[in-house]
């Protein structure tokens, strides 16, 4: 029983992954934060303005954003959040050509966040 839980387990985490980027849910970002994973926000200003998850690094996505995160380490992961996904799944793409090991996604981003009744700061 306790393998066929760990297959199982196994494999909807690979299903979770697309290209070397962990596709997480707000549990799991907690979770993650409170081990020390640094969150990026890589939203507008103006957005970030509305409120963002708390403890979040405000980083604008932009052709420069692996640039932005120099002073990151490339071993340490690093969660990324948006919106909804899409800007953060780029950012995901540019943090993974520049290097970095460990990247997830969550992919449900602000709106989720707020949806699920979370802290914004």
């Amino acid at each position: 029983m306790v393998m066929l839980a760990m297959l199982i387990f196994a494999c909807s985490e690979a299903q979770e992954k697309k290209e070397g980027v962990s596709i997480i849910s707000s549990d799991e970002l907690t979770k993650l934060q409170s081990s020390g994973v640094k969150v990026v926000d890589v939203r507008t200003l103006g957005e970030v303005q509305q409120g963002k998850i708390p403890g979040a690094i405000h980083l604008e996505i932009s052709a420069d954003l692996a640039t932005k995160m120099a002073s990151f380490d490339k071993e340490q992961p690093v969660i990324l959040y948006c919106q909804a996904g899409g800007r953060s799944a780029k950012a995901a793409e540019q943090l993974k050509s520049a290097g970095f090991k460990t990247i997830y996604n969550y992919a449900g981003g602000m709106a989720d966040w707020r949806s699920k009744g979370n802290n914004v700061e």
